[in-house]
């Protein structure tokens, strides 16, 4: 466990991993997304209750990898997407760097 982000990217660096796991608040997900280099992310189709929201994606610094389709069920109240999206690191990360519109598709509370 890291108490901060210098502390976090220290510690990934040394253990050296093949896969690094974030958890935010919206303040950790805005810090990390423009290193990252694969986001899976969980578009829910529906209003769940939440208030951490994944900050607006410039859509051309990331290019959609897979795709899957999930119905509501018993388990999961609302429809919902899971996407893999691969960062293309020549553009912007976040469409506050830049002004443009993230893809409907990608909208959601993570």
């Amino acid at each position: 466990v890291a108490h901060d982000m210098s502390e976090a990217l220290a510690i990934a660096a040394a253990e050296e991993p093949e896969v690094v796991v974030i958890g935010g608040g919206a303040g950790i997900y805005r810090a990390m997304l423009p290193r990252l280099d694969v986001l899976h992310l969980t578009v829910v189709h529906g209003a769940p209750d939440g208030d951490t929201c994944l900050p607006a994606l410039d859509p051309r610094g990331w290019r959609e990898v897979a795709r899957e389709h999930v119905l509501a069920s018993e388990v999961d109240d609302h429809a919902h997407t899971y996407l893999a999206l691969r960062r293309v690191p020549e553009h912007p990360a976040l469409l506050e760097d830049v002004s443009g519109e993230m893809p409907a598709g990608w909208r959601g509370v993570v």
